[in-house]
């Protein structure tokens, strides 16, 4: 299948690559103001599903994945109105090849934007 990708010679080459991971972050978190804080820490990601989409041919490829993916999540965050919400910036570093195959090293690396609400407080 690999192969099969650069032979294209229509003008309409079309493919598609979805990995599905669960990731399971253990992070550690700096408050470096009322308002400001970093974080960094280890992730660990499952790989759930990989599918590849050539043309209009899906293909299963989830065996040219490794099942284990490490990464080294770091990043910033920021609380605002009365630290109700919150908006963190954080880039995830893929630390092992994921790529089962010998045709070269593939790094998951990720960046992530995210925004949140405080639902309830535990004695702060």
């Amino acid at each position: 299948m690999l192969a099969r990708l650069g032979h294209a010679a229509r003008d309409d080459f079309s493919n598609s690559l979805n990995l599905l991971n669960l990731s399971i972050p253990l992070m550690a978190r700096y408050n470096l103001g009322y308002n400001l804080n970093v974080h960094a820490g280890m992730q660990v990601g499952l790989l759930l599903s990989a599918k590849s989409k050539f043309q209009d041919e899906k293909f299963n490829v989830k065996d040219q994945f490794k099942t284990i993916d490490i990464g080294l999540p770091i990043g910033a965050g920021y609380e605002f109105m009365d630290r109700q919400f919150n908006l963190t910036l954080c880039y995830i570093i893929g630390l092992n090849d994921i790529n089962e195959s010998t045709g070269g090293k593939i790094k998951n690396n990720v960046l992530q934007l995210s925004f949140g609400t405080k639902l309830f407080t535990v004695n702060e």
